[in-house]
């Protein structure tokens, strides 16, 4: 399909700049944003946990502490 329509459509960018501008309402679209997750820092890992990779034990108390916001 691309070399068929492609070998004989051409179009400069000031023709594809001016077809936008025409056409600019087809491209509308309200802004919108989708979250899958929501993180929540307890902190910094502590030097320790830095020196093993970033990773801590967890804290029940700092974890309880973010679900409470």
């Amino acid at each position: 399909m691309r070399h068929e329509v492609g070998e004989k459509v051409r179009m400069t960018p000031a023709e594809a700049e001016r077809y936008f501008e025409l056409h600019k309402q087809e491209y509308v679209q309200q802004e919108s944003v989708h979250l899958s997750e929501i993180m929540v820092s307890i902190g910094a890992p502590a030097p320790s946990a830095i020196e093993q990779g970033g990773v801590q034990p967890e804290d029940p108390a700092k974890l309880a502490a973010a679900r409470q916001g």
